[in-house]
């Protein structure tokens, strides 16, 4: 299993899909970087036409207001936070496509159990799709880091869409490092079961395309049919996820339930479907 496993790995994380959409990605997050530098400007500027005292710890110029996963108002933040499924999905999603269909597959199980090669190439999805959401983010904090302070956000100021009773809302005023780091370790495991679903379709459809796009087209489905759903059950807390993976959603606050839910339907369709289709499928 270890073999395999670092085996998938590499080939997950070295493939030309992965880098050119960690590329993609990246110059997303630099955009929006470059947003936020002119708003902050035009901020300053503002200030000082207004007389008022400009000092460094001011709250709209924190890095926990001004990075791509708190922000909400930059074209940047709204291109990564719609396109990130496509991320995940193209890094490594057609991985078990291709093989299955090029019978690289039929060389491998040939030589080891079928139970290792799925086991290894659904972790391999998963590290990708869950990389490929969380390296430019990890990055555009990075980034920030260069023009923000660490100014803890403060609820009195409405330069933050955190909502009321919203995931963790009182630790990102208390401690809003360990609030950052919470929510990437949600995208990655998130976004890595939405690669994992792209491989589960592929024992089902014989379209690459269709692999990578359906599971995009899903959520976008999801989030079109929550509004009507949403009033329908009377419920107050965002179901889409191509709106509560971003860590300061708006309009709805997010509920940790909702999230986990989501998490555990999707580990046991696609973990489930992997495995038994893997050892029963005749790949010969």
């Amino acid at each position: 299993m270890k073999r395999y496993l670092k085996i998938e790995l590499k080939k997950a994380l070295t493939n030309k899909w992965f880098l050119a959409v960690l590329g993609i990605a990246v110059a997303i997050t630099f955009l929006n970087s470059k947003e936020m530098i002119e708003v902050l400007i035009q901020f300053q500027e503002l200030q000082i036409r207004m007389g008022e005292h400009y000092h460094e710890e001011y709250v709209f110029l924190s890095l926990y207001g001004t990075w791509i996963g708190v922000e909400n108002h930059t074209l940047g933040m709204a291109f990564y936070f719609f396109l990130f499924p496509l991320f995940a999905l193209a890094a490594y999603g057609w991985s078990y496509y291709g093989e299955r269909k090029s019978g690289y597959v039929k060389n491998v199980v040939s030589r080891t159990n079928k139970n290792i090669y799925f086991a290894s190439k659904y972790i391999a999805t998963f590290v990708a799709g869950g990389l490929a959401m969380v390296i430019p983010m990890i990055i555009n904090i990075f980034l920030t880091c260069l023009y923000s302070n660490f100014a803890l956000p403060d609820y009195l100021y409405g330069y933050v869409a955190m909502s009321h009773g919203s995931l963790w809302a009182e630790l990102y005023f208390t401690h809003p490092l360990l609030f950052t780091i919470g929510y990437l370790a949600i995208d990655f495991v998130f976004c890595g079961l939405i690669a994992c679903i792209s491989m589960t379709l592929a024992f089902f459809i014989r379209s690459r395309l269709a692999v990578l796009l359906l599971p995009f087209f899903f959520l976008l489905g999801v989030d079109y049919l929550k509004r009507g759903i949403g009033g329908w059950l009377g419920t107050e807390f965002e179901m889409s996820p191509m709106y509560f993976l971003h860590p300061t959603p708006f309009p709805r606050p997010v509920h940790g339930g909702v999230i986990l839910l989501w998490m555990l339907v999707l580990f046991a369709i696609t973990f489930g479907i992997c495995m038994t289709r893997g050892r029963k499928d005749d790949v010969f």
